[in-house]
């Protein structure tokens, strides 16, 4: 009589029949999510090579640079005044939120007037004197500072210490504003010449927070020529030819090229994630392949939707909704990882922002040939790169003023920005010659 099997038996046996089952569902379906990851890949890196270029040229053009000498030199110069610190030394450290303030105050003030900085302020800049010289000369007369840049492994890319650049343009910002104040007008112009070498540094990379940084740089400095009667003709030139979107575009070429690293073998990406586990990550590649790949495919549709709208256009929010419902529920990086397209309005609120401090120049180059005197009118000063807006001059017995044709409010009540209105004073002598 033949023996029926036990019951252990049986459970060992149901056991492995599931593990089995389970195991060949697994693994179809862990190449079934890899061949879709492949191909959602490709298909996603041929639309942006048809839209705004391709991203395998955009990476492979991404040079690969070491920390130079000026670089070290700069973060150390910035170190010796204590910028950027996480644990800033005095007299720094009590005066970052008065020099901050006194910044905005006085770029926010719609005409040529500087009042001195506050006595600590003041202080600061004296008792610093050689120190933020130091840092003037540096990046005057070395080299441009160049950071650790990398093209692969963009996920855990290094990046520039982004906080002591910011700190750097504050301080020479207070120090130009100081300077104009006291009528130290070579002073005024080489703190000016360094900011803007300032800025340049960062024109070359590839980071979307770099290009942010970029903008506030470039804000600060076109918010001192408005105060900045004697500013070399040099200005007006570099503030023709700055534009932050590209800037923008190619951070977000290379959010798309980081987001399409993820999921692939041998690259370092599951640290950035969190998985640091090898099992973990193995297990999870082609899942997160997917999601990448779907994430690279909505930033495209997203950058899309925005980058050839009117620079006025500051709510992109209907623009933006559609595409952002069509965010798949199984795909978490688009829900955490995609970035943000507020510094879209961002950088058209800039472009108007440069854009007057470009009247300003034109129409003091204007009084300046005409021996003194205002124009009574400036011809071409009503256009913009806003397609529904104007720029408006008038001239009374006692002011000039440039101003917007419509209120144009910050992106954010955050945001800082710069007065779309500016006044002068007009000479009692020009006064007379009219």
């Amino acid at each position: 009589m033949e023996e029926k099997p036990s019951r252990l038996f049986k459970v060992v046996r149901g056991f492995v029949k599931w593990t089995l089952i389970v195991a060949a569902v697994f693994v179809l379906l862990y190449g079934l999510l890899d061949l879709l990851g492949s191909r959602r890949e490709k298909a996603v890196r041929a639309r942006w090579a048809q839209s705004v270029g391709s991203l395998e040229a955009f990476q492979s053009a991404l040079p690969e640079t070491k920390r130079n000498a000026e670089a070290q030199t700069l973060e150390a110069l910035a170190g010796t005044l204590g910028l950027g610190l996480d644990e800033a030394k005095a007299p720094w450290k009590d005066v970052k939120g008065p020099v901050s303030d006194y910044v905005k105050t006085e770029l926010s003030r719609p005409s040529s007037e500087i009042l001195a900085p506050p006595a600590p302020v003041s202080a600061f800049l004296a008792f610093q004197h050689e120190g933020i010289a130091a840092v003037r000369r540096q990046l005057i007369d070395g080299a441009t500072p160049i950071w650790e840049e990398h093209r692969t492994d963009l996920y855990n890319a290094p990046m520039p210490r982004l906080m002591p650049i910011l700190e750097i343009q504050r301080l020479l910002t207070t120090d130009a504003l100081a300077a104009i104040q006291r009528g130290e007008r070579d002073e005024a112009a080489h703190d000016l010449e360094a900011c803007w070498r300032l800025q340049e540094a960062l024109s070359n990379r590839p980071e979307l927070i770099s290009a942010l940084v970029r903008m506030a740089l470039v804000r600060l400095s076109a918010g001192v020529l408005r105060k900045f009667d004697c500013a070399p003709a040099v200005w007006a030139e570099r503030l023709v030819s700055y534009d932050p979107k590209p800037d923008l575009l190619k951070g977000y070429k290379h959010e798309a090229c980081a987001l399409l690293e993820i999921g692939q073998p041998g690259k370092n990406w599951a640290i950035s994630l969190g998985l640091q586990r090898p099992l973990s990550s193995r297990l999870a590649r082609p899942y997160l392949r997917l999601c990448a790949a779907d994430s690279a495919g909505i930033l495209l549709d997203l950058v899309e939707a925005v980058r050839n709208e009117d620079p006025c256009v500051q709510d992109f929010a209907p623009k933006l909704a559609p595409v952002s419902k069509r965010i798949p529920w199984w795909d978490i990086i688009s829900r955490i990882a995609v970035p943000n397209l507020a510094a879209w309005a961002r950088a058209g609120r800039i472009q108007v922002d440069v854009e007057l401090t470009r009247k300003i120049l034109e129409a003091r180059a204007a009084r300046d040939k005409n021996s003194g005197s205002w124009p009574p009118s400036l011809p071409g000063i009503e256009a913009s790169v806003c397609k529904a807006e104007k720029w408006t001059y008038t001239l009374s017995p006692d002011r000039l003023a440039i101003a917007f044709s419509r209120d144009f409010p910050p992106p954010s009540a955050q945001s800082f920005m710069l007065p779309l209105r500016h006044e002068e004073a007009v000479a009692a002598a020009a006064r007379k010659g009219r």
